[in-house]
């Protein structure tokens, strides 16, 4: 597997910090806060392959449409260190490839990464979610 961008995006510290040890294998950049604006900049900067989202349905909602809008796409996950099942099935209906929480363990996580990547198409953030 080659090396990939992700781009861990207002993901908290500890959690970014974790998830960057046991993900060797790829470039991981992280960009802080949950404002469009900054996360637009950080994605046209990074220009990831994947992108890591905090359980924050609104951001990530938010982020969806701009994207959308603007003709990007880019897989993502939605990471949390304790996901309840309220998070994962509004990531899943987000549109997001997966999501998980902790313990993050580096099999766990390349092959969640490496499920994101190879996603359908609608498993991009500019897949537009049924009328909400």
């Amino acid at each position: 597997m080659r090396s990939h961008r992700v781009l861990l995006l207002g993901v908290d510290k500890a959690t970014a910090r974790k998830l960057a040890q046991v993900s060797k294998k790829h470039q991981v950049e992280t960009a802080s806060g949950r404002s469009i604006d900054r996360a637009l900049a950080a994605i046209e900067k990074v220009r990831p392959d994947l992108v890591c989202v905090p359980a924050d349905n609104e951001f990530y909602t938010a982020l969806n449409r701009v994207l959308g809008a603007r003709g990007l796409r880019v897989p993502f996950v939605v990471v949390s260190e304790k996901i309840t099942a309220q998070q994962f099935r509004a990531a899943v209906e987000g549109g997001a490839a997966d999501c998980f929480g902790g313990p993050f363990e580096s099999s766990q996580v390349e092959g969640i990464f490496r499920s994101a990547l190879t996603a359908p198409m609608a498993a991009f953030l500019s897949f537009q979610p049924a009328a909400l």
